[in-house]
């Protein structure tokens, strides 16, 4: 069962991180942090980490507020990755996008070690963030149909995993396929959620949400498979994540006296540095 679920609303700029992190390219952080400000200059890094994929880092500098569009290319940056403390890489920027950054094919990445992103820069002090690892999958059991609502044309869609002690962070969304391969649109994630129970005789949790049951022209259902396409991230991805919706309601308000400020954790700098799991499971 869930002990505990937080369902936040994603602004914008953080649904693009969940839309375009599937391709792991450079352009996954490109519009992130887009509004943030500092009064000192400051380097920013955006980076994720996959076991599969490596690492992707994006480096560019703060901007004060009174020089808003001013340029926030960081000028040969020395980007390492650190395994257990140690530098194992000096990552190498895109020829495709300016300020981002990655590591080669042939980097290794294990559940086992832990991670950091450190950088350089003439005229900045020095950034390193956290150590993290990379995130494990959330261990899926099974994804079904629990209910059809025929009058409101909505399918219930149950999706369970195996109960564990520690909390997991997830999001995802749920592909509707004609034939087998021809997607009818490009779902939306919904939120980001936290999960956890502190019930160890229940085997599993589970976690519901509806979809519209979408027919043709003649009545009938037009697609004939669905797919869970599940996220799991890092704890301090979902802090990043959950901070940056409560500072875009927050500075958005001319009445709030208090701006909450965004998770980091790069220190002496801002920004983040996380990791996150990508698995498709289909609805039986």
């Amino acid at each position: 069962m869930f002990r505990y679920l937080k369902d936040k609303y994603l602004p914008g700029t953080v649904l693009l991180v969940f839309l375009t992190m599937g391709m792991f390219s450079c352009e996954l952080v490109k519009e992130v942090d887009a509004e943030f400000n500092y009064s000192t200059k400051r380097i920013l890094v955006n980076g994720l980490l996959t076991k599969e994929k490596g690492v992707v880092v994006y480096v560019r500098s703060t901007v004060a507020p009174d020089s808003m569009g001013a340029p926030d290319y960081v000028y040969n940056p020395l980007v390492t990755l650190y395994q257990n403390g140690e530098p194992i890489e000096v990552l190498s920027e895109s020829a495709s996008l300016p300020g981002c950054y990655t590591s080669t094919a042939s980097t290794v990445i294990d559940y086992n070690s832990n991670y950091a992103v450190g950088v350089e820069a003439t005229g900045f002090e020095a950034v390193i963030s956290e150590n993290i690892h990379a995130v494990k999958p959330m261990k899926f059991f099974q994804s079904k149909v629990t209910m059809i609502d025929s009058i409101k044309r909505e399918l219930y869609i149950s999706t369970y995993f195996e109960n564990t002690p520690d909390p997991d962070y997830f999001s995802l969304r749920i592909h509707r396929y004609v034939n087998g391969e021809n997607q009818l649109f490009n779902p939306d994630y919904e939120g980001v959620y936290e999960a956890y129970s502190d019930e160890m005789y229940e085997d599993t949790i589970s976690f519901t949400r509806k979809i519209d049951i979408l027919r043709d022209s003649l009545g009938l259902v037009s697609y004939d498979s669905l797919v869970v396409e599940l996220i799991t991230i890092s704890e301090s991805y979902y802090r990043y994540l959950t901070s940056l919706s409560y500072y875009d309601e927050s500075h958005l308000d001319p009445f709030n006296e208090y701006i909450i400020p965004v998770y980091s954790n790069i220190e002496n700098g801002v920004g983040f540095f996380v990791s996150f799991s990508k698995t498709f499971h289909r609805v039986e």
